[in-house]
C-alpha cells in the first residue's frame, strides 16, 4: 500500500476511528471500540468522540508524572513524615501518610492520623491556567480503597506546596471503597488561577473509620488529560519519565582526585538536567576525613559547582560522594 495512503488511513482512524453512513443514521466509534470488536451500528456521539480523541491528538496526554511511581530517585521502599514531604518522584504526601511500594504502584496509609493523602503539583507558568478557561480536565487512576475507608480527590491551585490559592476546581467524595481494584474518575471545568499562584495540585486522599482500617491498598496509573472522557493509561518509555522527574530532583554521584597537598582548594562543576528554576544543592554524604565540604555555588539552572578543601596531606587519592540537586515546586 501506498505510504501517503497509509498515513491517510491512520490520520482518520485516530480521528473519527470509523465513520458510516446508513439509510436512517451515521454512526461512529471509538478506535477503541473497534478494538475491542463493538458492533459497527453502536452509536457514538461526536461530542463523546471528541473527547476521547481531544488528548491523543494534542500529542501531549498526561499532565501527571510518572502516575506509575516507577520513578524512585530518593531510594526508599516506603516513606513517611511528620510535616510532609516528597516520596517517590512528584509525589509529595501529607503528614503522617505512609506510602509504600508495591507491584504496579503503592499502597498509602497512615499512622496516627484517621487519614492519609499523597498529592502531585503540576507546574504552571507565570500564573496561567493548566489549559484554558473553560476547557474540561479528566482525573483517571486504578485504586483498591478499603470497605471502611472514604476516598475524596480534590483539585486546586496553589501557592505554594500547602498553601491554596483558591477554591478548589473539583472536590469529588467517592464514597466507600470495595476492597477490589477499581477505575475512579472525576472530570471538571479549568479557570483562571488566583494571583501567584505557582501550581495546580491533584489530592488523593482517604479517610478511615477505625485505627486498623486498611485505606489505598494499590494506587496506580494517575492520569490527568484534556478533554471529559478519561481514555487508556498513557505508557511512557521509563527514560521519559525518568527526564521529567529531573527537572524537579536528581541524585548524582561523583569522584574526586586528592593531592598531597594541605588546604588545597577544589571547585568542580556537575551538570545534570536543566532545571525548572536555580536549585539548592546539598552534598548528601562525607566523602572522605581527608576532605572538608565548602560551598555550592548556584546561578543557574543548568550548573552547579562543589567545592571542597583538604585538611591534610595524607591519604592521597580518590574519594566519592552523592549530592542532591533540588528544585522541587
Amino acid at each position: 500500500m501506498d505510504l501517503e495512503v497509509q498515513a491517510e488511513l491512520k490520520r482518520l482512524r485516530l480521528e473519527l476511528s470509523l465513520k458510516k453512513s446508513t439509510s436512517t443514521k451515521t454512526v461512529y466509534a471509538t478506535q477503541a471500540e473497534v478494538n475491542a470488536g463493538t458492533s459497527i451500528d453502536t452509536s457514538v456521539s461526536p461530542a463523546t468522540l471528541s473527547g476521547w480523541t481531544h488528548g491523543i491528538l494534542t500529542g501531549f496526554k498526561n499532565f501527571i508524572t510518572n502516575g506509575r511511581f516507577e520513578v524512585n530517585q530518593r531510594g526508599k521502599h516506603s516513606y513517611t513524615t511528620t510535616s510532609g514531604d516528597y516520596s517517590f518522584d512528584r509525589f509529595y504526601i501529607e503528614p503522617e501518610t505512609l506510602i509504600t511500594k508495591v507491584k504496579g504502584g503503592v499502597r498509602v496509609s497512615s499512622g496516627n492520623l484517621p487519614k492519609a493523602v499523597v498529592i502531585q503539583p503540576i507546574e504552571i507558568l507565570n500564573g496561567s491556567s493548566l489549559v484554558g478557561i473553560g476547557e474540561k480536565l479528566t482525573l483517571s487512576f486504578d485504586a483498591s480503597i478499603g470497605i471502611n475507608s472514604t476516598l475524596k480527590v480534590e483539585v486546586v491551585y496553589r501557592t505554594d506546596i500547602d498553601v491554596d490559592a483558591g477554591s478548589p476546581l473539583v472536590i469529588k467524595d467517592f464514597g466507600n471503597g470495595s476492597g477490589s481494584v477499581q477505575n475512579y474518575q472525576v472530570t471538571f471545568v479549568d479557570d483562571l488561577p488566583p494571583v501567584n499562584s505557582t501550581m495546580l495540585m491533584v489530592k488523593i486522599g482517604v479517610t478511615r473509620a477505625g485505627q486498623t482500617d486498611e485505606q489505598i491498598k494499590f494506587l496506580s496509573n494517575i492520569q490527568l488529560e484534556r478533554g471529559n472522557i478519561a481514555t487508556p493509561y498513557e505508557v511512557l518509555p521509563i527514560s521519559i519519565q525518568d527526564e521529567r522527574c529531573r527537572r524537579y530532583y536528581e541524585v548524582l554521584n561523583f569522584r574526586m582526585r586528592k593531592a598531597s597537598v594541605v588546604d588545597e582548594k577544589y571547585f568542580f562543576p556537575i551538570a545534570y538536567t536543566t532545571k525548572r528554576t536555580n536549585p539548592s544543592v546539598t552534598v548528601a554524604k562525607d566523602i572522605a576525613s581527608a576532605w572538608t565540604w565548602e560551598s555550592v555555588a548556584s546561578s543557574q539552572r543548568t550548573m552547579a559547582s562543589i567545592g571542597f578543601t583538604t585538611k591534610n596531606n595524607n591519604n592521597q587519592g580518590y574519594y566519592y560522594g552523592t549530592a542532591t540537586i533540588d528544585a522541587e515546586l
